[in-house]
């Protein structure tokens, strides 16, 4: 929701270039069932197409993946025979089980050592990939493959105790990595596999220098593979000396918008007696609640998301919507983890209607929120 005459007040970017133009909403309509769209499905009728073992095929199937989207279907046979990929996707088509069929493809059980790392840039977005990978392995025969997921806020002696036990893939965001390789507890003599997930923020500039250091103690002999639904040209200029001959497989450049999204904007009135944007802004964001509240009242949903840029503005709102009869909960990174945790979990087993995210962090979540296939509606403040 954008304020009309003040449209710096929460400092959205400005992504109209990008994403078809939305339509203006007087009374909210409730959700109609979609079909699926070419952008999330492909023509191929099963993972056997992609030369995908009959085993991780039936384990596709149990977690409900029956067909390849688009870029399954180009990824994955090439990410199988070890070829480095450069892989541009819209968010939501599935690049999450492109790497984790590639990962259970390439890592062998029989070795007792870590042979595939995925860098996420949050801590959400390493959780959710984690558990991908392990519900895939869950449905393979024996030996069977583990995971886990190593991320910053939980202590480290945790961490240190899922490596002395059988981990074959390790998921973390880069400062525990880092940590983990700097103490010599995170052993990677036998990783042949290294994937940057959200590769636009792993190399951008907060995360650069930890990634690169991490690239540099891994084995010089690796497959890597980045995902990312958005590459600018100084980034895939990063990327390709980090790989051998990468093959791309660019799926949205054009726009990274699913075509099965509709989109809707509310123009909120500014505050005419403030004497600055400043000034009126508390008054703006009240008004965008209120307009929240009568949106949420007037379609149905089971679940839906808000995004905003201000975390104290984040808590209030989440104390709002639980006032209103909306079960929510806020995320920001100045959380601690359990919490963080704790909402996700909330979240995925249905004791939340409404997650927030506030901050740095909500960009990084929308992007690579997995764990968004029960929500009808996501809406910025």
């Amino acid at each position: 929701m954008q304020d009309a005459d003040d449209k710096g007040v929460d400092d959205i970017p400005n992504t109209s270039a990008s994403l078809p133009q939305p339509t203006a909403f007087s009374q909210p309509r409730p959700t109609a069932v979609r079909t699926r769209t070419q952008d999330v499905v492909s023509d191929a009728a099963s993972f056997r197409e992609l030369m995908v073992s009959e085993a991780l095929v039936r384990s596709l199937f149990a977690a409900g993946f029956e067909r390849p989207s688009p870029v399954q279907k180009a990824a994955i046979p090439l990410g199988r025979v070890g070829t480095d990929l450069i892989v541009q996707a819209k968010s939501g088509t599935g690049k999450t089980v492109v790497f984790a069929v590639i990962c259970l493809e390439r890592v062998k059980p029989e070795l007792n050592s870590v042979q595939a790392l995925i860098l996420a840039p949050t801590r959400e977005i390493a959780i959710q990939s984690e558990e991908v990978i392990r519900t895939l392995a869950s449905e393979l025969p024996h030996p069977a493959l583990t995971s886990a997921v190593f991320v910053g806020g939980l202590p480290m002696v945790d961490d240190e105790k899922k490596l002395r036990r059988l981990c074959h893939v390790a998921v973390g965001t880069p400062g525990r990595v880092g940590a983990l390789l700097q103490a010599e507890r995170l052993v990677t003599k036998s990783l042949a596999l290294l994937v940057l997930d959200e590769a636009d923020s792993l190399l951008g500039d907060s995360f650069y220098e930890d990634v690169t250091w991490i690239y540099d103690q891994l084995p010089k002999r690796k497959q890597v593979l980045a995902f990312s639904a958005t590459y600018t040209s100084e980034l895939l200029a990063d990327l390709e000396p980090l790989m051998r001959r990468p093959q791309r497989v660019m799926m949205c450049s054009e726009t990274v918008s699913l075509l099965g999204v509709k989109q809707f904007y509310a123009l909120v009135a500014a505050d005419p007696a403030a004497a600055s944007a400043v000034a009126a802004a508390p008054v703006v964001f009240r008004r965008k609640v209120q307009q929240l509240l009568r949106l949420l009242a007037g379609v149905s949903f089971h679940q839906a998301a808000v995004f905003c840029n201000h975390k104290p503005r984040a808590e209030w709102l989440a104390e709002q919507l639980n006032a209103a009869g909306y079960p929510a909960a806020y995320l920001s990174g100045d959380r601690a983890q359990s919490e963080r945790m704790e909402a996700m979990a909330a979240v995925r087993g249905f004791k939340l209607r409404v997650r927030e995210c506030a901050g740095a962090a909500a960009e990084l979540t929308h992007k690579g929120a997995s764990d968004l296939k029960f929500t009808a509606h996501i809406i910025r403040l």
